[in-house]
């Protein structure tokens, strides 16, 4: 795996990609909430485009300068009831 991060977008925390040794290509923004390391999994190539997994970046640094941990919102959502 290689990973490629887009050193212009350096307000809280890192985006980037991550290319396999198969090709596929995954989008990421990791960044820190209280110390801990955060990995946000954005989406994969071609589903999810390059503008579209920044602009999923760029929301998750909203939600962080509000205080909320992106990730921690995802997890909640996926284990609530959807009934």
């Amino acid at each position: 795996q290689e990973e490629f991060t887009d050193t212009s977008f350096s307000e809280k925390g890192t985006f980037g990609v991550v290319v396999s040794k198969t090709g596929t290509k995954r989008f990421f923004h990791r960044y820190r909430v209280n110390g801990t390391k955060r990995r946000d999994k954005l989406g994969t190539y071609p589903s999810v485009s390059l503008a579209d997994a920044r602009q999923r970046a760029i929301k998750n640094v909203t939600q962080l300068h509000e205080g909320e941990d992106p990730v921690a919102i995802k997890s909640a959502y996926r284990d609530s009831d959807t009934f």
